[in-house]
């Protein structure tokens, strides 16, 4: 879906995934709430959540320069000028960060680009990252922070909650990372003048966030 938390795929994306009933059983079990959705009798029926979303990465055609580009011109058409990308799936070395340098080289980026990358990334890698794209000798190009991801959404009950929802037993899952984790991922890019960018939408994980920064 259009925000990232849900896949709907058919049966032979889940057999290509290698999804059948025996993986998702130990992949929910594993993840503690129901991510790959199943039927009675405990078949995949092709709704993925969350995580499980990301069985399909290998799955899905790459992204080109080409498709880029067409991005950036429909942005342009309608006044945009600049977009503060805050995707968890970027990691070091990931191409669209090649494909913005060579967009920006033949002079066809005219949107700024404001980049985040992974929280897991490196501070050797950051180095790499604030030095490539640096703010002051690049207008275009900017790289602003880590992304993180703390609980899910709402809408499929992944958010983190402190009482259970109102027509389920479930808190949703427990938040991805610990207090003292989140404080070492503000503490690292603190370390390298860039920002944390935090998914938060249970009060659960909320409260997590908030703490992690009062830390």
């Amino acid at each position: 879906d259009f925000d990232h938390h849900c896949n709907w795929v058919n049966s032979k994306a889940l057999e290509l995934a290698g999804i059948d009933a025996a993986f998702a059983k130990e992949f929910n079990a594993k993840a503690g709430n129901i991510q790959i959705a199943v039927d009675k009798d405990g078949n995949p029926t092709g709704y993925l959540q969350e995580g499980a979303c990301k069985l399909m990465d290998s799955l899905m055609p790459q992204y080109s320069e080409k498709d880029l580009k067409y991005c950036i011109d429909i942005w342009s058409q309608y006044g945009v000028t600049a977009v503060n990308e805050m995707s968890e799936f970027h990691k070091f070395g990931d191409p669209v960060f090649s494909q913005l340098e060579a967009l920006r080289d033949s002079g066809e980026l005219n949107v700024r680009q404001i980049l985040s990358i992974n929280c897991e990334t490196t501070d050797e890698q950051l180095n790499n990252m604030v030095e490539r794209f640096n703010k002051d000798s690049d207008d275009m190009i900017n790289f602003g922070g880590l992304k993180i991801m703390i609980d899910g959404v709402g809408s499929t009950y992944n958010a983190s909650m402190l009482q259970p929802y109102v027509d389920t037993v479930t808190c949703g899952p427990e938040v991805y990372y610990s207090v003292d984790q989140l404080s070492q991922y503000i503490q690292k890019a603190a370390r390298h003048d860039l920002v944390t960018h935090f998914h938060v939408c249970g009060d659960k994980a909320v409260r997590t966030a908030l703490d992690a920064y009062q830390n």
